[in-house]
């Protein structure tokens, strides 16, 4: 009956807004202070690449919302956070510290990873893409300490020694967000919110009820003005990600442009000249949204292979926005 003389829903992201609707609305009464955390929650624990939704992620979620800047500000102390012993080898993806050269002191991802001949022996030589979209000159093993880690989970790992910090940050929330975190916390305890589901009370442990609602919801976030991504940009994101492509897409033009907001992409041009990292499906896909919402894309130095250039091509299709890529 709550959907009598509407529409059917045409596409999945239009089932999936229904189906968590009459949860919702079946589970008793939802504020609207209630539906944004939840979106947040959910969004805090995808971009956290974790199915298990811990209880300081509400609070991130809660504090997101209503104080962006004192949850990026707790953030960004914590990825200058010292990198955990990691006695491996650096890899490709793993988030690394530059201690000696021209770099010294700076924070990136390695891009990429080559193997070279040096006499008798073979050598490694890495590229990496650092926080302000530059790339360094090929680094030797010696001039960098990896964290053997993605940057996801090093900044999900500094993140959790911050706990007590965003707790505190918590106690500034608007009456309205604290009652709705207090809210969210009682009714999973009590088996009264249907989209998620309790793993255990102490410490707190939570999950989606169906993972394909935490991946909705995050879709449905990046559509919205005001969400900023951490850790990992999109054209770096593993697989993961696939699910929320994909209700994006279905979204249509909101997702795309909150995509390239969220992503911190101000301008109509982006250069990912040899930044291509990540799931290679997932990562296209990305590619193929953006071209919707830039004039200029440089995909130059990345190997994109025959399965990528179909799908280049196919987001291509009908676009008239793309003037340039190269």
């Amino acid at each position: 009956e709550l959907r009598s003389g509407l529409p059917m829903p045409t596409t999945v992201a239009e089932l999936y807004e229904v189906a968590s609707d009459v949860m919702l609305s079946r589970s008793g009464e939802a504020s609207g202070e209630l539906r944004r955390l939840l979106q947040a929650i959910f969004f805090e624990a995808q971009v956290s690449q974790r199915r298990v939704i811990e209880d300081m992620q509400l609070d991130e979620a809660a504090l997101g919302l209503e104080r962006p800047a004192a949850l990026e500000a707790i953030r960004k102390r914590a990825a200058a956070s010292p990198l955990p012993p990691f006695d491996g080898r650096a890899e490709n993806g793993h988030f690394v510290e530059i201690v000696t050269g021209e770099y010294s002191g700076k924070r990136g991802v390695i891009v990429k990873q080559v193997h070279v001949q040096e006499g008798p022996q073979e050598a490694e030589r890495y590229e990496v893409t650092f926080a302000d979209g530059k790339t360094s000159s090929w680094l030797r093993p010696n001039q960098l300490r990896s964290s053997g880690l993605d940057e996801t989970a090093f900044l999900g790992r500094a993140m959790a020694a911050c706990a007590a910090e965003v707790r505190t940050a918590c106690g500034q929330l608007p009456a309205a967000m604290r009652d709705a975190l207090a809210e969210v916390r009682g009714r999973v305890a009590r088996d009264e919110l249907p989209l998620l589901s309790l793993l255990q009370t102490e410490p707190l442990q939570l999950q989606s009820s169906h993972l394909s609602f935490q991946e909705y919801f995050a879709a449905r976030a990046i559509c919205e003005e005001g969400t900023r991504l951490s850790g990992a940009p999109p054209w770096q994101w593993p697989a993961g990600w696939a699910n929320v492509l994909a209700f994006g897409a279905e979204m249509g033009e909101p997702f795309a442009k909150g995509l390239k907001r969220a992503a911190g992409v101000e301008a109509d041009f982006l250069d990912l000249t040899g930044k291509l990292g990540g799931d290679p499906p997932t990562v296209m896909r990305v590619v193929a949204l953006f071209s919707g919402v830039l004039t200029t894309l440089n995909l130059g130095r990345n190997k994109i292979g025959d399965e990528g250039g179909v799908a280049i091509a196919e987001g291509l299709r009908g676009n008239g926005v793309l003037k340039e890529l190269n």
